[in-house]
């Protein structure tokens, strides 16, 4: 477990967190999904703000301060960063994922995952995963498409390395 502050000027544009929740969504999630992870977003600066592009049911895809998802989440939010030798930029990962500001959240998507069909139900509506990876793959991160994308899904993408959790 590493302290935020600690390691917040480590932590650099495009890369991504995964959060692991034990909220009772977070737990329909990890049970539908089979998975340890509930929730995924980009890292995106701010100025001097590190935050964190999501999309999130009842808001849509919007910026948040990562030290305010810290304070405020029940579980844990652990730290991925692809590496830069695969080819990644970061930066257009973030500038892909700052033009998706304020589009709304599919629960289509959801609906999709759930069903196991076609993953672009909606192209104006994001889930978290659908939108980390499409982020990611604008950066030019290999991101498989012939499948709907689950939080988890991310941690085993080749090129990524696992920092540890976030804690305050």
């Amino acid at each position: 477990m590493r302290r935020y502050r600690a390691v917040r000027k480590e932590i650099t544009d495009g890369d991504f967190l995964l959060f692991s929740g034990n909220g009772v969504w977070s737990q329909v999630i990890r049970f539908w999904t089979r998975q340890e992870f509930s929730h995924c977003g980009l890292i995106a600066w701010w100025n001097d703000r590190c935050c964190v592009l999501e999309a999130k049911e009842g808001w849509g895809v919007r910026l948040v301060p990562v030290s305010e998802l810290i304070a405020q989440y029940n579980g844990r939010i652990v730290w991925y960063s692809p590496d830069e030798i695969v080819g990644y930029d970061g930066g257009d990962a973030v500038e892909f994922g700052v033009k998706r500001l304020g589009s709304d959240y599919s629960w289509k998507q959801n609906a999709a995952l759930a069903l196991g069909v076609n993953r672009d139900v909606d192209e104006r509506a994001f889930n978290c995963s659908e939108y980390l990876g499409d982020c990611l793959r604008a950066g030019g991160l290999k991101v498989p498409r012939d499948r709907v994308l689950r939080p988890g899904d991310f941690v085993s993408l080749p090129g990524v390395t696992c920092f540890g959790d976030l804690r305050q």
